[in-house]
């Protein structure tokens, strides 16, 4: 069935996927199996990856949102002229991710700062495509449009971690951000494969 699809409805299909896994599973589900997440306002999404009740919704929607980056890297590999440069940062966002989700547990100072910084390294990854992106002809207000909700959910991160912590939930920020993210990334992709058609 889904080789029947056009690329650009398969990129549709691994956005809607990995957006609906990360809201369902490594969202909600994990918020309703352990509320006690809200007592805690510093805590982020990682928090669920070192919590027996929810390992399973938190890496099962992490491999399913890792398994969509994959499968629109390898629709974007064949891709050419000035998009095809999209087809790496694709494999450096997927590779990441799976780092990320490895050092989710953050047990001891090493996993801990890891985890940091492969999630920060994988956001740069995410506005260096933006503006990327955004350098190209073609751009209109949907391109614009993902690029603010990436960087509301940076300014929201940043308010929110121990640092400054004005706004008081750092967990919020980190929601907006990913659906940002899946919604840019999905964006980029879908302007390489029409160019391209």
């Amino acid at each position: 069935m889904l080789s029947k699809l056009t690329d650009r409805q398969k990129i549709l299909v691994a956005i809607g996927v990995e957006t609906a896994s990360f809201l369902v599973l490594m969202t909600a589900l994990c918020m309703i199996l352990r509320p006690q997440m809200f007592d805690h306002p510093h805590w982020g999404l990682s928090f669920f990856g070192s919590q027996r009740s929810t390992l399973l919704p938190y890496y099962g929607g992490f491999l399913i949102v890792i398994g969509c980056l994959a499968w629109t890297t390898r629709i974007l590999w064949h891709v050419q002229g000035t998009w095809r440069p999209l087809k790496y940062i694709f494999l450096v966002a997927t590779i990441n991710a799976i780092c990320v989700a490895l050092t989710s547990p953050m047990q001891g100072d090493f996993l801990y700062y890891s985890h940091i910084y492969l999630a920060f390294a994988l956001m740069l990854v995410v506005l260096a495509s933006d503006i990327w992106s955004l350098t190209k002809p073609g751009r209109n207000w949907q391109d614009y449009t993902t690029f603010a909700v990436v960087l509301l959910g940076i300014v929201v991160v940043i308010l929110s971690s121990n640092s400054l912590n004005i706004l008081g939930i750092y967990y919020w920020g980190e929601v907006i951000l990913f659906v940002g993210a899946f919604m840019s990334l999905g964006r980029v992709a879908l302007r390489a494969t029409s160019d391209n058609s």
